[in-house]
């Protein structure tokens, strides 16, 4: 029997869901108090508890001021609002500072915005991307040069220092190859195996140099730290959510209405935390003034605004329509010689609309520019 306090657990329980399947946890007690007791455990497994006050849409698994996170609900403020709660087992333990993305099919991409400077996200298609974890923030400058100091002494000669206002903020001004050696530093100082090689045999790690990978240098099956793909990083970005154009389910309308600073750290468009002007150390609990989580179903943390982010994909606006179904890894080359980045940031470079989570944008490879860092993600 498993028992568990959560502090935040402030609104009543209108009631349950519970599994009648034996492996799977069953929930047997609810107090107001916080106090949940499920049964079923297995040893190896890693649990979490997710809410929602609708049961049929949207799971959250994130607990951070839950007593006020439903803010586009109706009920809000009223002390009957429903709120159900569920127990979900899994054998696969996201890493400390991760967040498991389960596998399954979603829906890529987004007929609303048609035309080519929109990022091109057409047409709509429906991807079979494989479980995996993804960092719940974007990486902070404290951590690039952790693992850029290790590399410099362990075969990485030429990792650019990146720039960023504090240690907290995300790291920027790092190339793409910056990037992805940095992954594999990350990687070999964990004392895992490196992802990326400079040869189809991955007998020789990627280490120095500007180098234009393809996929038969990447092992992609591998359980070290890489960039996502863009099919990656849009079905984490989405949540768990399906037809909405932001990661957050109060955002299913038109991007132009419902989009506003509230909401991510963008250009002129009344962030409370920061003045449009740099990427933050966003949500983390020391800039953002109580009641302030953005995180999606994921719990993952600006994936709209702040800083844009790399991805390992070559970009080119045609792909989805050839787009293969399991696990895509993007194009053999890009007509513009240029690689995806997602996200949105801070930049007046980028708009309400490019926050979406579908906005695909491209970067050269060998450029470093002050909204654009990363985060890493991995498989088990």
């Amino acid at each position: 029997m498993k028992h568990l306090l959560l502090g935040l657990l402030l609104l009543p329980i209108l009631g349950i869901p519970t599994s009648l399947e034996a492996s799977e946890p069953v929930i047997t007690h609810f107090d107001c108090a916080g106090s949940i007791i499920w049964t079923n455990i297995q040893s190896s497994f890693a649990y979490r508890i997710e809410w929602t006050s609708c049961p049929t849409s949207y799971w959250r698994s994130s607990w951070q001021n839950l007593a006020t996170i439903e803010t586009h609900t109706s009920e809000v403020g009223q002390a009957s609002v429903p709120m159900y709660f569920r127990v979900i087992g899994s054998s696969n333990i996201p890493p400390v500072g991760m967040a498991m993305i389960d596998s399954g099919p979603f829906e890529m991409g987004d007929n609303y915005a048609d035309q080519p400077h929109f990022g091109s996200p057409y047409p709509v298609h429906e991807l079979m991307v494989s479980l995996f974890y993804m960092d719940r923030y974007e990486i902070p400058w404290k951590q690039w040069n952790l693992v850029r100091e290790w590399a410099l002494t362990n075969g990485y000669t030429d990792l650019g220092t990146g720039v960023a206002p504090a240690d907290s903020h995300p790291v920027t001004q790092i190339t793409w190859y910056d990037a992805v050696k940095w992954c594999n530093a990350r990687s070999e100082k964990e004392g895992l195996l490196p992802v990326y090689y400079t040869d189809s045999d991955h007998l020789n790690v990627y280490r120095t140099s500007d180098i234009d990978l393809d996929a038969s240098m990447v092992n992609w099956l591998g359980s070290g730290y890489r960039l996502p793909t863009e099919a990656e990083w849009e079905k984490a970005a989405r949540g768990g959510l399906s037809g909405h154009h932001y990661p957050w389910p109060s955002f299913g309308g038109d991007y132009t209405s419902h989009w506003d600073g509230s909401k991510g750290n963008a250009y002129n468009s009344g962030d409370p935390f920061d003045n449009g002007t740099t990427p933050i150390g966003y949500y983390n609990g020391a800039q953002a003034p109580d009641g302030s989580d953005m995180a999606n179903g994921y719990g993952l943390y600006d994936m709209a605004g702040n800083a844009n982010e790399w991805c390992w994909d070559w970009h080119d606006d045609n792909y989805y329509a050839i787009s293969p179904y399991q696990d895509p890894t993007g194009p053999d080359s890009s007509p513009y010689g240029r690689r995806s980045v997602r996200g949105g940031s801070w930049s007046w470079l980028s708009s309400g609309e490019d926050q979406r989570c579908s906005y695909r944008d491209n970067h050269w490879p060998y450029g470093s520019y002050d909204y654009n860092g990363f985060r890493c993600v991995r498989r088990p």
